[in-house]
Parts: structure tokens; sequence; C-alpha cells
């Protein structure tokens, strides 16, 4: 049940006895329920002090009036009753939206904090003083320096590996969705092999892409590795 679609409802006591007491005791259970009635309820006395007042100047702004030598004929009931309700309502969505936005903002916390505990770092090469191993230099170069160009280095090698280890700084990082673009596809190797599935994954998930997250799962081969099943099978 979606109670804060019956926000409007609770407050214009259009709820069944039932359904209030249910409402009710949501509020009581969720603090930010109770916050976006405190919100709407507030807005909602405003707008019935203030309306009468602020309907007028309304009014005397549409006419170009703003001295008080011309009486102001007064708005029926229905009139003013619509007015009121088409405020109520704008109010009423932007709280409604605004918890939306809050709601979708705690879904992608819990995706970065579930991919935070999936995440674990690879070996990472060691810095060699030759130049024979230019892709562990030039990974080593950014992950003590931070240094950016090592990475415009790393992507004008064309090589898998190059692509493999700005897969993992970019998992180091976070930035899954350049895992996503460089993870390369390596089949000669079946220890990277797994750790890129592995990769791959968990991106998805922190993409929020939990569909094609489990498609990807269904998709891997019987023979992956034990140690990143256990990630797979979660």
């Amino acid at each position: 049940m979606n109670y804060f679609d019956q926000i409007d409802d609770y407050l214009f006591e259009r709820l069944s006895e039932s359904d209030r007491t249910a409402f009710e005791k949501a509020l009581y259970d969720d603090p930010k329920l109770k916050e976006a009635v405190s919100d709407a309820n507030l807005a909602k006395s405003i707008g019935e002090a203030a309306f009468e007042e602020e309907t007028r100047r309304m009014v005397e702004a549409s006419l170009g009036n703003t001295t008080q030598s011309t009486p102001i004929k007064k708005l029926s009931y229905n009139t003013k009753l619509f007015i009121y309700l088409a405020a109520v309502a704008a109010i009423l969505i932007i709280v409604v939206g605004g918890y939306m936005k809050a709601s979708e903002q705690d879904k992608v916390s819990a995706e970065s904090l579930q991919y935070a505990n999936l995440y674990e770092e690879p070996a990472w090469p060691i810095k060699r003083g030759s130049d024979n191993d230019q892709i562990s230099n030039l990974v080593m170069l950014f992950l003590n320096d931070y240094d950016l160009s090592s990475l415009d280095s790393l992507k004008s090698i064309n090589s898998d590996m190059a692509k493999y280890w700005l897969s993992e700084i970019y998992a180091k990082e976070g930035i899954v969705d350049s895992v996503l673009v460089y993870a390369p596809n390596i089949s000669d190797n079946k220890v990277l092999r797994d750790r890129i599935y592995y990769l791959k994954y968990i991106s998805l998930i922190k993409l929020g892409q939990l569909d094609k997250a489990d498609e990807f799962k269904k998709s891997l081969p019987k023979d992956v590795d034990k140690y990143y099943n256990k990630y797979f099978e979660n």
C-alpha cells in the first residue's frame, strides 16, 4: 500500500474508518510519511488562513489595480473552492514528488552500498623499473599519483590487458559505466575471464539494472571459479 497517495484523502477526511486507522498506523511507523503529512497539513492551514487575501491580491494584480478605490467583487464559494483545491493539489504534487525523488536517491544509495560490499580490489601489478611492462607502470602511476594522463595512455594501447586494467581502475573509482565500456571479452585466460564477469555483474548492480544483472548471471558458463560464484549465487 502506498500511503503517500492517501495524504490528500486523509487531510480532507475522506478515508473510511478502517483506511484511516491503517493510514495512522503507517504514519506512526514511517517518519517520511509523517513529515510529508506535516508539510501538506501546514500548507493546507496556511492556504485556509490566507486564501481570501491572496485571491484578492491576484485579482487586483490581473486587473492592474493596486489601489483600494474600486472594491473587488467577492468570489463565489465554488470558484474559491476550485482555486484552493488546485493550490493544495499542486502542493501535494510537490510533496509527493519530493518523496519519490528521495526514495529514488535512497535506492541509488542502497545499490551503491551493495556495490561497496561486493567490490574487492584485485592484486594490482607491482611497478617495475624497466620499460618492458608499460601497462603495469601506467596502472601504478595512476594509483600512486592519481595521474589522469596515465588513463589516456592506457586507452591508446590496443590490447585486452590495457582494457582490463582500465576496467579495474574504473571499478575501484566506482565509475561503473566505464567498466562496462572497457572490460574486454577474454576467453583464453580463465582467471581474467571470471574476474571480468564479476566486474560486469557488480557494475550492473550499482547502475540499478538488476534485471540485466540477473540475465547476465544466468548467461555465465558453469565453470566459473567458485571464488566468484559466491557473488553470483546471492
